[in-house]
């Protein structure tokens, strides 16, 4: 069981979030892992990865620890051929193969040819940076 696991959210009548109310309650779900909060693979105990999650107003992200998804093995930056090889069940086809998606803080905590780059992905919308291991640029 985690603390705070199950969140109500109660909006204040007011156009933006900041005075909104949140409660939370202890919940049972599936082991997932240590839920650490983290901003690479490398802040992660062991067997486990670094996963983005939404916040709870679904407009960034806010990573943790997990353990890997479909049982992958391989961490970010490493070549796969299918996305349950991954830890975060996520190959991603580009121009000099087929690599694991995983988030990073520095060149060190990507594998193979990859190297720390930072990104944009969306949530709900909102444009959200990250750093993910991805295929070394020439030139």
């Amino acid at each position: 069981c985690y603390p705070n696991r199950v969140i109500f959210i109660f909006d204040q009548g007011t156009a933006g979030a900041s005075d909104d109310k949140y409660y939370s309650l202890p919940g049972c779900t599936p082991y997932l892992g240590s839920y650490f909060s983290c901003d690479a693979d490398t802040d992660c105990p062991a067997g486990e990865f670094c996963s983005p999650y939404a916040n709870i107003t679904a407009t960034a992200f806010e990573p943790y620890c997990v353990l890997p998804f479909s049982g992958g093995t391989l961490p970010a930056g490493s070549t796969c051929s299918q996305d349950n090889q991954c830890m975060s069940n996520d190959c991603m086809a580009t121009p000099h193969g087929k690599v694991c998606v995983g988030l990073c803080d520095s060149n060190a905590g990507c594998h193979g040819q990859t190297s720390c780059q930072d990104i944009v992905w969306e949530v709900n919308g909102h444009p959200a940076p990250v750093k993910v291991c991805g295929p070394q640029v020439e030139g």
